[in-house]
């Protein structure tokens, strides 16, 4: 069973320190016969469930390729399997040589993203991955949505195999786009920072869920990065007594909603206090929850 601090200092990274770890955070060196440092070379998975030719997953295998001493390996859905959780196929699975959305060498699993995690493990790698990356998603996968996300349901298959995994997602707008390249900086930014927590393939197998906000028109940049726990669409808040007394009586339920699926997210928003990761994100927040395959808040 894998075993670390890695997830420890998780509440004291932020945006910037994501996009701008130096290539010299590249983790410990082995030596070689001749005595000189001889860098380990991190074998990275790369999967998503928008299907293998989207630019989501795109724009974070070009980001992850940029890293020093990296093996990417692409293996993703054949085609979009959004809303598939982490299931998987009984039967025969078919794969298949396939591109990205930018001409990096992949192969397309006839399946869902737990099917091209495991035939990437069990089949494909000669070697084990030392984490697996999964997104960028297109649309925010929070709260009560977190078990339907086959994005984190690739990253808990991997936790379940005694990989530790990073989900990304991006926020549902117009700027989509621009919110996958923060995605994908954040996940080389975050695989650079821990890569010897990686390497020693003693980590403990989590899943870091990961929702970039696709700030509205005119509301600049994600406002920064904070690790909140999965919200709730809805929650009874109170009741209101309707006839007798508590104890002997009918009372009426009184709701607290939030909104899970919201597009251009208000990254001008000074609102501060958030205690869940819905409320976060809609107000222009990068957040962070730590799962186990469970889906169980770390």
């Amino acid at each position: 069973m894998r075993r670390s601090r890695l997830f420890l200092a998780v509440g004291a990274i932020g945006l910037t320190a994501m996009a701008t770890v130096p290539a010299a955070a590249s983790g410990r060196a082995r030596f070689s016969a001749a005595g000189e440092p001889a860098a380990i070379t991190l074998r990275i998975l790369v999967t998503n469930d928008d299907g293998v030719a989207a630019p989501g997953l795109g724009k974070l295998v070009n980001a992850l390729q940029a890293l020093p001493d990296v093996e990417v390996t692409v293996v993703a859905p054949a085609t979009n399997q959004s809303g598939v959780g982490d299931t998987f196929s009984t039967g025969v699975i078919s794969a298949s040589p396939a591109t990205t959305a930018y001409g990096d060498a992949a192969t397309a699993v006839a399946g869902t993203p737990a099917d091209s995690v495991l035939y990437a493990v069990k089949v494909l790698m000669p070697l084990p991955p030392h984490v697996v990356v999964s997104g960028v998603n297109q649309g925010q996968n929070l709260g009560n949505i977190t078990p339907i996300s086959g994005t984190v349901g690739a990253a808990r298959t991997a936790n379940r195999l005694g990989v530790p995994a990073i989900a990304l997602s991006a926020g549902l707008g117009t700027k989509i786009g621009l919110a996958y390249g923060v995605g994908g900086n954040f996940a080389a930014g975050w695989v650079a920072l821990f890569r010897s927590t990686y390497e020693d393939e003693s980590s403990l197998a989590q899943t870091l869920n990961v929702n970039v906000p696709t700030c509205a028109v005119g509301t600049g940049s994600p406002r920064g990065t904070g690790v909140f726990p999965l919200g709730r669409s809805s929650a009874v808040g109170s009741y209101t007594i309707l006839t007798g007394v508590p104890g002997d009586g009918t009372v009426q339920t009184n709701l607290i909603t939030k909104n899970p699926v919201t597009s251009n997210q208000n990254c001008a928003s000074v609102v501060t206090g958030m205690d869940n990761d819905i409320d976060a994100f809609n107000e222009g927040f990068i957040t962070l929850t730590v799962l186990n395959s469970d889906l169980e808040d770390l």
